[in-house]
C-alpha cells in the first residue's frame, strides 16, 4: 500500500480577469508565455489580498503553480483536493480540464490520473469566480463580504484506486454504533474486500474489533455497513468531550489498499416533549454566531484564529456555536469535537426570494450543497444542527415550500441530527412544521432604532417585545423547542456614549437575554455575533463596511458586553426560582400533629416568634419583627398565616397567599419555615398542608409555590404533598434533572 499526501499551499501566480476572457487568452494552458509576469500570491488567499487594487473585487481570477510527480506514482490514482474555492471553480492540469465545482465553501476533488506527466513538471491552473448570479447558492444576496479565491488548502493525493471514499459513523450513548463506508473501486476488475474496524479510546487502548465483507464491481462503488457495541464508554458532552478513534483498514485478500481513521463520540441529540435533550438530559444552549473571518486571513481558513476564538467562547461559559452562514473549514468542527462546543452548520442559502425568481435552480443548488455538507461533516459529535437557510422570504410560498423540502432532505440524509431553517419572518410568516426546532432571529431594539423611527427606545422595551413574540410562537408550536439563533446590538469599539456605544450594546444584550430565557419553551440563545467582520458593501448601518455587532472587535479586543455575557452565561440568566404546582386540591389528608404541638392562625403579635423561626430557616436573609410584619401581615395578598407552637413558642410557619394576576385560581404557598431544632417531626409538611386546606376554603383550583435548587429537604416535603415541577423558565428543565438523583419521588416524565 502506497499513499501520498502533499500540501500545495504556498506561492502561486495570480491574475484578475474582470472580462472573463482567460480561456480566450490561453491562460489555462501550461506553457502560457506571460505567466511568469503574473503576481506572486500565497494560497490560500482571497482576491482582496492578491495585491494592491483588489479590495472588494467580484469577478474571475486565475491561480497557477507547477509541481513534480515522481515516475513511480504510475498505477496509483492521483487526485487534486481543494478545501474550498469561492464561489465556482474550474481546474486545468497541463491544459486539460480535469474538474469544476459550483459550490463555494465545500471541498472537491479532481481525478488527474490520466492528465499527469509522471517524472516531470505539471502545471495546475484554477479559474475562481465569485460573480453573483441568480439561481446559485448563495447567489446575489448575502450578508458577508463576498470574498473570492482559493480559501482553503490544496493537496495532491495519490493512492490505490480501491479506496474508502466516504464514512458515516453513528454512535449512541449505550455504546452501539453503525458505520456506513462507501468503497470505491477504480480498478478494472471486481474486488472482494474486507473492512476491519478497531475502536480505541483517547489513550489508544483497544475497546473492540469488528469486521464486514463486500463485493465492489469494477469502476463502481459499494456500501459496507459495520455495526456493533462497545461496553464501558463515556458519552460525549460539552462538559466532558470524550472522543474515541475508529481505525479502518480495507483489505483485498492479502493486500491493504487503504486505511483511514475517524475521531468520534458517543452521543444522542433529540427533541422530546418540547425540550432539547443531549444523551437524555435537558439541554440549554448558550453561545455565539461566528463568521469564518480573521484580521490577517479574511475568509480563508485560519485554524489558529479559530482555536483562539473557540477557546475564549468556552471560557466565557458558552456551550454552542453557530458556524454561520456557510460551511466552515473542516478543522473548526474537529476543534469543537475536541473542546466540547455543540455546533450548527449551514449552507449559504441567504435571503432567498428577494429580487430573485429562479427558484427551481436555486433549490437544486441548495439540495446539492446540503447533501455535500452532510457527507463532509457527518462524523463530528459536536455537530447537532444542520441549517438549510437563513432569513429567507417566507411570505413567498415557493420559498416556504423549498425550506420544508430541504429540512426533510437533511433528516433523510442524517436522521441522527436536528434539521432546521433559520427565520427572521416568523412573527408574521411562521413555517416550522417540518423543522425539529423553531430557529428564529430578531433585533427588536436595534430594528426600532434603525428602521422603526424609535431612536430613544429603551432596552427594556425591546426585551418586552421578545417576550410577547416568543409567547405567541410557543402557543403556535407548543411541542417544538425555540432556539434564538440571532439577537444582539451594534456597539462600535471604543465608543461609550450614544446609540451605537459599547455601553448600549451591553445593556441591550443583557436585557434581551433575560427576556428570552424567561420563557420555558426556549432551548437557548445565540448572540449575534462573536467578532466584528467585513460586511457586504451595502447600506446596513450608515454605510459602515465592518459590522460592529461583535462582542469583540475584529482584532479580538474585548468590548464591554463580553464581561456581561461571561456573567450571564455562567449564571444562565437570573436563575429564577423553581416552580412547583399541585394540580388539584382533592383528597387532602387530615392534619395530624405530633403530641405537644398545636396549629393556629397567626396574629400580628406573633411577628417576633415567626421572625425567630424564619431567621433560622433562611439564614441567608435578615428576618426581624419589621420584616415579618411587612412581608406577612401588611401584604394584602397574604390571606392567612399559620403557625405551629410547642409550649407557647412558634416552631413552624407558612402563609397562604393569592396572586390572581400571576396565578389565577391558584393558591400560593408562601414563606414555609420550621425550626431546625424540631427536625424529624414533619412540621414543614403539616404547616404547608394547612395552607392547602385553606386554599380549599378560599375556592382555589390548585396550589403553586416557588423554591430554590439547594432546598432539597423542602422539595422532598412538597413532592410528598403532591406538588410536581412546572417549567416556567428556560433553565428549569435542566435544573430539575440535576436534582433528580437526590429526589426519589420526583417524576419528570
Amino acid at each position: 500500500m502506497r499513499h501520498y499526501d502533499l500540501v500545495l499551499d504556498g506561492i502561486w501566480r495570480f491574475v484578475p480577469d474582470p472580462f472573463a476572457e482567460g480561456e480566450l487568452r490561453g491562460w489555462n494552458g501550461p506553457d502560457y508565455e506571460n505567466a511568469p509576469h503574473w503576481r506572486e500570491v500565497r494560497v490560500p488567499s482571497v482576491f482582496d489580498d492578491c495585491g494592491p487594487g483588489m479590495a472588494g473585487y467580484e469577478g474571475t481570477g486565475w491561480f497557477r503553480r507547477s509541481f513534480a510527480v515522481p515516475k513511480d506514482w504510475r498505477g496509483l490514482q492521483v487526485r487534486l483536493r481543494f478545501g474550498a474555492v469561492n464561489y465556482t471553480a474550474r481546474v486545468y492540469l497541463n491544459g486539460i480540464l480535469v474538474g469544476d465545482n459550483p459550490d463555494g465553501f465545500l471541498p472537491f476533488e479532481c481525478d488527474i490520473t490520466e492528465a499527469v506527466r509522471y517524472g516531470g513538471e505539471n502545471t495546475v491552473v484554477v479559474r475562481a469566480d465569485n460573480t453573483r448570479r441568480d439561481g446559485e447558492v448563495p447567489g446575489p444576496q448575502r450578508g458577508w463580504r463576498p470574498y473570492g479565491g482559493i480559501l482553503r488548502s490544496v493537496r495532491l493525493l495519490a493512492g490505490d484506486p480501491l479506496r474508502i471514499r466516504t464514512t458515516r459513523l453513528n454512535a449512541w450513548p449505550d455504546g452501539t454504533f453503525v458505520l456506513q463506508a462507501t468503497v470505491e473501486n477504480g480498478r478494472a476488475e471486481t474486488a472482494s474486500v474486507t473492512l476491519d474496524m478497531v475502536i480505541e479510546d483517547d489513550r489508544s487502548s483497544w475497546r473492540g474489533a469488528f469486521m464486514e465483507t463486500g463485493i465492489v464491481a469494477p469502476r463502481q462503488s459499494a456500501e459496507i455497513t459495520v455495526s456493533g457495541r462497545v461496553t464501558g464508554i463515556t458519552p460525549w458532552t460539552p462538559e466532558n468531550p470524550v472522543l474515541y478513534r475508529a481505525r479502518l483498514r480495507l483489505r483485498d485478500g492479502s493486500d491493504t489498499p487503504d486505511r483511514t481513521e475517524i475521531r468520534f463520540g458517543f452521543r444522542r441529540i433529540e427533541t422530546l416533549r418540547g425540550r432539547l435533550r443531549l444523551n437524555g438530559q435537558p439541554l440549554l444552549l448558550c453561545g455565539f454566531n461566528r463568521h469564518e473571518d480573521s484580521e490577517h486571513a479574511s475568509l480563508c481558513a485560519d485554524p489558529e484564529a479559530a482555536r483562539q476564538d473557540l477557546l475564549r467562547l468556552k471560557d466565557l461559559g458558552a456551550n454552542f456555536v453557530r458556524l454561520c452562514h456557510y460551511p466552515h473549514d473542516e478543522a473548526t468542527l474537529a476543534l469543537c469535537d475536541e473542546i466540547g462546543l455543540l455546533a450548527m452548520t449551514e449552507i449559504p442559502l441567504y435571503w432567498w426570494g428577494d429580487r430573485e425568481e429562479n427558484h427551481a435552480a436555486k433549490l437544486a443548488a441548495a439540495r446539492r450543497q446540503l447533501t455535500r455538507m452532510i457527507e463532509r461533516d457527518f462524523n463530528h459529535p459536536s455537530l447537532v444542527f444542520f441549517s438549510v437557510s437563513n432569513e429567507t422570504h417566507e411570505a413567498n410560498g415557493l420559498v416556504a415550500q423549498g425550506n420544508a423540502e430541504l429540512v426533510r432532505l437533511a433528516k433523510q440524509l442524517d436522521p441522527s441530527r436536528l434539521a432546521v431553517h433559520v427565520s427572521d419572518r416568523w412573527p408574521d410568516h411562521a413555517h416550522f412544521d417540518a423543522d425539529d426546532v423553531c430557529c428564529v432571529n430578531r433585533y427588536p431594539t436595534w430594528g426600532a432604532r434603525q428602521w422603526g423611527g424609535e431612536p430613544l427606545i429603551e432596552a427594556k422595551d425591546g426585551a418586552a417585545r421578545w417576550k410577547d413574540a416568543i409567547a405567541s410562537l410557543a402557543a403556535r408550536y407548543p411541542e417544538k423547542p425555540i432556539l434564538i439563533t440571532e439577537f444582539g446590538y451594534p456597539g462600535i469599539a471604543g465608543v461609550h456614549d450614544g446609540g451605537v456605544s459599547e455601553d448600549e450594546q451591553a445593556r441591550v444584550i443583557e436585557a434581551e437575554w433575560k427576556a428570552i430565557l424567561s420563557h420555558p419553551s426556549v432551548a437557548g440563545a445565540t448572540v449575534w455575533c462573536w467578532a466584528d467582520h467585513p460586511w457586504a458593501e451595502d447600506d446596513w448601518l450608515r454605510r459602515l463596511t465592518t459590522s460592529p455587532f461583535g462582542v469583540v472587535a475584529r482584532d479580538r479586543r474585548s468590548k464591554l458586553s463580553l464581561s456581561v455575557l461571561r456573567r450571564l452565561f455562567r449564571e444562565t440568566g437570573d436563575r429564577p426560582q423553581l416552580l412547583l404546582r399541585r394540580p388539584h386540591l382533592n383528597g387532602l389528608p387530615p392534619i395530624e400533629l405530633p403530641e405537644g404541638y398545636t396549629l393556629r392562625k397567626a396574629v400580628r403579635s406573633d411577628a417576633e416568634g415567626i421572625a425567630s423561626v424564619q431567621q433560622k430557616a433562611f439564614a441567608e436573609m435578615t428576618w426581624g419583627i419589621a420584616e415579618a410584619q411587612q412581608w406577612l401581615f401588611d401584604d394584602e395578598s397574604v390571606r392567612s398565616v399559620f403557625v405551629i407552637e410547642q409550649d407557647g413558642r412558634v416552631v413552624a410557619t407558612a402563609s397562604a397567599r393569592l396572586l390572581p394576576d400571576e396565578f389565577p385560581e391558584s393558591g400560593y404557598v408562601h414563606w414555609v419555615g420550621a425550626d431546625p431544632d424540631h427536625r424529624g417531626k414533619g412540621l414543614g409538611y403539616l404547616v404547608s398542608l394547612a395552607t392547602l386546606h385553606e386554599f380549599v376554603n378560599l375556592g382555589c383550583r390548585d396550589a403553586v409555590l416557588h423554591t430554590d435548587d439547594f432546598r432539597v429537604p423542602a422539595i422532598k416535603v412538597y413532592l410528598r404533598l403532591g406538588f410536581r415541577p412546572e417549567y416556567a423558565h428556560a433553565t428549569h428543565a435542566r435544573r430539575w434533572y440535576r436534582l433528580a438523583a437526590s429526589l426519589p419521588r420526583l417524576d419528570l416524565s
